[in-house]
């Protein structure tokens, strides 16, 4: 497998959408501006604005390593979703990567602010330990309580 970390280079023919896209606002060109944005987004790369500048942005799909959650639709999956928002939010985020899945996510330990965001969606019963991919001994012990939890409120019979 390849090294899933990123390279410091955006890619040359992204590079020059961005550099086509910046003329054509110049220009006024909004319907080339926009057709430019909508092929550096399907490129994987974001253009956000932030205190005024234009920042470029890669997009990843990132997977939490050690813990599984409940998917969107079933029982308790938006509360658990808006959980993992309110802790990130729009803050920034240092992610560890360590493998990439079956699936082309990139697997990792995620923390924001310093808190590590898995201990915390397990702590407060929004996540469970996913034992047959992770060993680690500190999300075992904190997740007992948080299943039962879990339980509880109607998810995991």
């Amino acid at each position: 497998m390849d090294d899933p970390r990123e390279s410091a280079n955006v890619p040359q023919k992204v590079y020059d959408m961005v550099t086509e896209r910046t003329q054509a606002r110049i220009r006024r060109d909004c319907d080339t501006a926009n057709t430019l944005r909508n092929t550096i987004d399907e490129a994987g790369y974001k253009i956000m604005i932030r205190s005024g500048s234009e920042i470029l942005a890669r997009k990843y799909r990132i997977r939490m390593r050690g813990i599984d959650a409940p998917e969107l639709k079933m029982t308790y999956g938006k509360e658990s979703k808006d959980a993992l928002v309110k802790l990130i939010g729009e803050k920034s985020t240092r992610i560890y990567v360590y493998e990439q899945d079956q699936f082309g996510r990139y697997v990792g330990d995620i923390y924001c602010d310093s808190v590590f965001i898995q201990e915390q969606m397990l702590k407060n019963g929004h996540a469970w330990h996913f034992k047959n991919y992770d060993s680690r001994q500190e999300f075992s012990e904190c997740s007992g309580r948080e299943r039962q939890e879990l339980h509880a409120k109607g998810f995991g019979r």
